[in-house]
């Protein structure tokens, strides 16, 4: 059982993306009045991301919507979380930081989450507008081509090397012209060394297939209807959307922003710091819970700043403004604006600091507690080892572990450091038992309540249908699964869900 805390002493992430799973959300018990046939009570579950893949802003040119080929390396872990959590929800955010104006800082957040939605759709009608319609500095133009062609491996080299070697430098010059030239060729274009729009199109196809890999290297693509919204919204709402500077996980003192703005300490500091807030962030959501395009209250591209502000904290504008000291979101919750993102993004491990905590009962080979249980409990680079009254033991980690394990034995067995041999008991439990598909699911909880993950499923379903007196078929039918989940449960110990007040 997991208990998600906002604390995680590990900070945000400094590697150029973040991907990571959310286990469930321990809530209390709902306590529900009469009803009545005029009036009924409704119970809806808020929304709640089990997974979230966050690009730093390494990953994208600064002031800009170009998304890097470094996407590739945390793509292949993000391509496991959807495979993991088929049926759900995605929905595309970015952000941008303090520096210029709103409604600027608004367009450039939204072409950056057009970027990477573009990418993950192969949306390449998207990425020619993003090309084609410069914004400020936002100007793919050459150096895009360049980038791209730097990603890509020229076949007809020997070896294989990169179309296009060496740093973008934005200039059409004769090399550049010469390595369009190959693509088209390769390609079946008009070879006139000219990255137009039908040579464009082909190379941003193939960059996306370049970049956007699993973890054997083959392309993967998600589609419109997997994203919030269903692609009832021909604008994509629900499916990507800006949050301009409206968001920050970090705002610095008044007294360090008035040294910028004075110019008696470099803007490229200032820069520097700010890089946390420069993000794009995709969450993903239990498909189950009906959102759509019309009811998510995110606006659409073209709609401005001033949609966003409909949704602010009453104190929105002084969350995100610089005070006394200098704040980050994963310590006190108050830099944020947006109340819609606020709500679900603090319980996300990729914007707020996250603990886990686990809670483990020590049981005999007959499920009976054993009080006064001598264990030691690792996860996460963590141990604990000591002796457990009751038969319950806990321990709290940092960031998202997969698993833990867990060592016991008797009540008249000596400490775990003292005993001559392995202990009694051993087993290496899932932690996040309900992520993945439902054989996937209960392989996991059959795994922790006894009946090893080296059987073949069938045989563990056989097993546990047999000692609770079920018809022993070895099928996963509906009646074992919700078996399953109550013996599970049953044999665990809960973790009460914090207050928010508590969570502080």
């Amino acid at each position: 059982m997991t208990e998600w805390l906002d604390d995680d002493p590990e900070g945000y992430a400094t590697e150029d993306a973040l991907v990571s799973t959310q286990g469930p959300r321990v809530r209390p018990p709902l306590y529900v009045a009469p009803a009545t046939d005029a009036r009924f009570n409704t119970v809806r579950p808020s929304l709640t991301p089990i997974a979230c893949w966050r690009l730093n802003e390494a990953l994208f040119d600064f002031d800009s919507s170009l998304l890097r080929p470094g996407v590739r390396t945390s793509a292949p872990r993000f391509a496991a979380l959807l495979r993991a959590n088929e049926g759900s929800l995605a929905a595309v955010f970015g952000h941008a930081d303090a520096s210029g104006f709103d409604d600027y800082n608004r367009a450039l957040s939204v072409r950056r989450a057009q970027a990477l939605y573009g990418m993950l759709t192969r949306d390449v009608a998207l990425w020619e507008k993003l090309y084609a319609e410069p914004l400020g500095n936002d100007r793919w133009g050459t150096r895009a081509v360049q980038m791209m062609l730097g990603a890509l491996l020229d076949p007809s080299a020997d070896p294989e090397e990169p179309y296009y070697a060496g740093e973008p430098s934005g200039i059409e010059d004769g090399p550049t012209i010469a390595v369009v030239r190959r693509f088209q060729a390769d390609r079946g274009l008009t070879t006139d060394g000219d990255a137009g729009p039908k040579t464009r199109a082909e190379l941003f196809a193939a960059y996306m297939d370049a970049v956007c890999v699993d973890a054997a290297g083959q392309p993967f693509s998600m589609k419109p209807d997997e994203f919030v919204g269903r692609g009832e919204d021909p604008m994509g709402k629900g499916a990507h959307q800006g949050c301009s500077e409206f968001n920050p996980v970090l705002v610095i003192s008044r007294a360090d922003q008035q040294k910028y703005d004075s110019g008696a300490a470099p803007r490229a500091e200032r820069d520097a710091r700010n890089a946390p807030n420069r993000r794009a962030m995709v969450f993903l959501f239990h498909g189950g819970i009906p959102v759509t395009a019309s009811a998510w209250p995110c606006p659409r591209a073209d709609e401005g700043s001033s949609a966003c502000r409909e949704l602010f904290w009453p104190d929105g504008d002084q969350r995100r403004r610089p005070g006394p000291k200098g704040r980050e979101y994963r310590n006190d919750h108050n830099t944020m604006a947006c109340t819609w993102y606020d709500r679900f993004a603090r319980f996300s491990p990729c914007e707020g600091r996250t603990y886990t905590q686990i809670t483990v009962t020590l049981r005999n080979r007959w499920a009976e507690l054993i009080e006064n249980a001598p264990y030691r409990l690792q996860a996460a680079g963590r141990s604990r080892v000591g002796r457990a009254p009751d038969g319950v033991t806990t321990i709290t980690v940092p960031g998202i572990p997969e698993r833990c394990l867990v060592e016991w034995g008797r009540a008249e067995d000596p400490g775990m450091d003292e005993m001559d041999g392995p202990p009694p008991f051993r087993l290496e439990l899932y932690v996040n038992y309900d992520i993945g598909t439902i054989e996937e699911q209960a392989r996991k909880r059959l795994h922790n309540i006894g009946y090893p993950d080296t059987d073949p499923l069938d045989a563990a379903v056989r097993a546990f249908q047999w000692d609770i007196g079920l018809s022993a078929t070895g099928t996963l039918d509906e009646p074992t699964h919700l078996a399953l989940v109550v013996a599970h449960g049953t044999l665990a110990t809960p973790v009460a869900s914090l207050d928010e007040a508590d969570r502080g």
